[in-house]
């Protein structure tokens, strides 16, 4: 693997599939440093470093930021000379990829025999297939009341599915009321949030849906299609397309975003590589 520093050329790759090679485009050229510092709690983080396989015909890019690697590119470069031994000089504490052969690679490299995987879902403007059944508004700070009520109501639950989803949907709010690019969109019935969903501007080229919740004894009724037709819609309006990267892979998820005319575009496989 070679250092590369011309980020045009990276950007050119991550660009032939914008939602899989999101999270590379995103290090690269960050539509809001503003929110990368938020996520990241205002805590500095050492600046990346990428690596390629052949800077005249890259198809394999490696970001490494401290001891954290992440892998994407094409599968066949997965068996190219040499990268295992590359990954033992980095010996990295952290690793993902997008690459099935490569996970495979690294399994075998690393001794990593559990991984984190997380599937990315996505549609554009010709498959997509708007299934609203309700009204559904973004949200601002005038809100706030029903947006507490809302999850403290799900505090209330007690379940790790309920704990995990008031964490990212609360910070999502405070983001959207201190001016970062974050949209909040809710479902409300007789003023009452029945189901939420929140969507950041990751890259220039997609947006990623990373947290939707609807009150169990609101689903199943069109709340959630709602919800995703309407994040959707303004997603498609700026140019950008939806990727979906939030709540598992279960097949009543699967069947929901298929009904909205998304399709799984890409997995992402991680082993101890959150910060």
């Amino acid at each position: 693997m070679i250092e590369c520093h011309n980020k045009t050329l990276l950007l050119d790759l991550c660009g032939r599939n914008p939602v899989k090679y999101r999270h590379i485009a995103h290090s690269l050229h960050s539509p809001s440093p503003r929110w990368d510092e938020a996520m990241s709690s205002g805590a500095p983080r050492p600046a990346p470093t990428y690596f390629v396989d052949d800077p005249e015909n890259i198809s394999l890019i490696a970001q490494v930021i401290a001891d954290k690697v992440l892998l994407a590119g094409e599968t066949k470069s997965a068996i190219a000379e040499g990268l295992g031994d590359w990954c033992r000089r980095i010996s990295p504490t952290g690793v993902a990829t997008t690459e099935a052969a490569i996970r495979v690679l690294l399994s075998d490299t690393l001794e990593i025999n559990e991984w984190g995987e997380h599937a990315s879902y996505t549609a554009d403007p010709n498959t997509f297939q708007d299934k609203s059944s309700y009204p559904v508004e973004r949200l601002c700070i005038e809100k706030k009341p029903a947006w507490l009520r809302f999850l403290d109501r799900r505090k209330a639950d007690g379940s790790m599915e309920a704990e995990n989803v008031v964490r990212s949907l609360a910070r999502d709010f405070d983001f959207v009321t201190v001016g970062l690019p974050v949209d909040c969109y809710a479902v409300l019935q007789e003023g009452e949030i029945t189901g939420a969903a929140t969507v950041n501007a990751f890259t220039r080229d997609c947006d990623e849906i990373s947290a939707l919740y609807v009150e169990p004894q609101h689903r199943r009724k069109g709340v959630a299609s709602s919800l995703l037709a309407a994040a959707s819609k303004e997603t498609f309006a700026r140019g950008k397309l939806p990727a979906y990267f939030a709540g598992g892979n279960p097949p009543s998820l699967q069947r929901l975003l298929a009904g909205l005319g998304f399709s799984q575009n890409s997995y992402f496989w991680e082993w101890r590589f959150w910060w």
